[in-house]
């Protein structure tokens, strides 16, 4: 090694773990084996719970929907009732009215006058709700328009009467009322309400059957989702006295890992007493070997320096560590001014965005790549450079880049 180079420090050479090779004839480490399984217990684990949650929330939403949906039907049955009551509510009226007109049409007393006057409007105010509450519903709203119609010419026939009575006196009246053409008018209201009534019975029905099916429905989703959290929570208490189980197996195995090594430690010591007995003997055997390293050494620099194209060496954070005088002449350096720094003073680009590095990272040599050499006195170089990477027991330690000038050939 020269005087001007530097040695390589041990932030720069990395050092990647040995992996331990299986011993021949043994078997793994029980204890990877228990790692293992609680893993495995731990994801399952997670998975139940995931289950159990997803079919809770499933069931809640369920139940709500199905209180929601009661809810509803309770109020439509509830509305519909009172549509059923203000029909009856509006016969019962006209049945008043016809009584009390027919008492008039008797004693012509302003008293029963009131009576069918007051009955009427009655009548009158109930169909008004019963509109109200048939808003949004066109065919009741045709059966009721069907009614009022009937209603409105019923009425008419009172007020013919009443008047034929003040005009002609209670003889006309009465006449008009025994040859009345009208009087299944009355009947045909009373079929009119009995059939509004009936479809609104149907309604009702139909509503039951629908209430009673979503009940069922609901009950099943819940009774069901209720039998699979008890598996999955009788899957989850296996799956916890199993991972007990296997907590326990892993304390056995590490004691007996520990009980193992122990022994283990004491063999080493062993080992390491004769050891030393042998470095001793290996101390002597260097000495001996160092003076012919040197030699060699001296005849690698030799080699290295009699090559006619720039070789240098760059550790895996991108530093130089030796070049020959080649690399340092195409450069414009002196080979101590160079050792130790970032290839991207050469370069003049970051060390991670270099060709060289990527190749370095992925162990694979870099072939015939153009670039441009920056001397020291600000002077560009075009050149060609390989790269190829450096092992050591299978190791990746330095990269060997090789300079070639292109300003020749360019020239020629």
């Amino acid at each position: 090694m020269n005087e001007n180079e530097k040695p390589w420090s041990a932030s720069e050479v990395p050092v990647s773990p040995v992996p331990t090779p299986a011993l021949p004839g043994r078997e793994p480490d029980p204890t990877i084996k228990v790692f293992l399984v609680k893993e495995t217990i731990e994801r399952q684990l997670l998975v139940c719970f995931g289950i159990v949650l997803a079919v809770l929330v499933f069931v809640l939403v369920a139940a709500v929907r199905n209180t929601l949906h009661a809810l509803a039907s309770s109020d439509w049955v509830n509305h519909t009732h009172a549509v059923i009551l203000e029909v009856d509510a509006i016969l019962s009226s006209l049945h008043a009215a016809e009584a009390a007109h027919r008492t008039f049409l008797l004693t012509g007393t302003p008293q029963d006058q009131q009576s069918y006057r007051t009955a009427f409007a009655e009548m009158a105010e109930h169909l008004q709700v019963a509109k109200v509450l048939t808003a949004n519903d066109n065919r009741q709203q045709k059966r009721l328009a069907e009614l009022e119609a009937l209603i409105a010419r019923r009425a008419d026939f009172a007020k013919a009467i009443i008047q034929a009575r003040d005009e002609k006196g209670p003889e006309a009246a009465r006449h008009l009322l025994a040859n009345d053409t009208s009087q299944t008018s009355l009947q045909d209201i009373r079929d009119a309400v009995s059939k509004l009534k009936q479809e609104e019975n149907e309604l009702l029905q139909q509503r039951d059957r629908d209430s009673y099916r979503q009940a069922r429905i609901t009950r099943w989703i819940v009774f069901s989702g209720v039998g699979i959290n008890f598996a999955l929570l009788g899957l989850t208490f296996w799956l916890v006295r199993m991972d007990l189980a296997v907590r326990r197996q892993a304390a056995a195995a590490l004691q007996e890992a520990n009980d193992f090594l122990e022994i283990k430690v004491q063999q080493r010591t062993a080992e390491l007493v004769k050891a030393n007995e042998e470095l001793e003997l290996e101390n002597l055997r260097r000495l001996w070997s160092h003076s012919a390293t040197q030699h060699l050494l001296r005849y690698s620099d030799l080699i290295i320096n009699s090559i006619g194209e720039g070789v240098c060496v760059v550790s895996r954070r991108g530093h130089i560590v030796r070049l020959n005088a080649a690399a340092a002449r195409l450069a414009g350096w002196e080979s101590k001014e160079l050792t130790g720094k970032n290839l991207s003073v050469i370069l003049r680009r970051p060390w991670e965005e270099d060709p060289i590095h990527e190749a370095m990272k992925a162990g694979r040599a870099l072939e015939g790549s153009e670039g441009i050499l920056w001397r020291k006195d600000g002077s560009p170089l075009p050149v060609r450079y390989y790269s190829h990477p450096m092992r050591d027991n299978g190791k990746l330690v330095a990269s060997v880049v090789i300079f070639i000038d292109l300003s020749k050939r360019n020239q020629g």
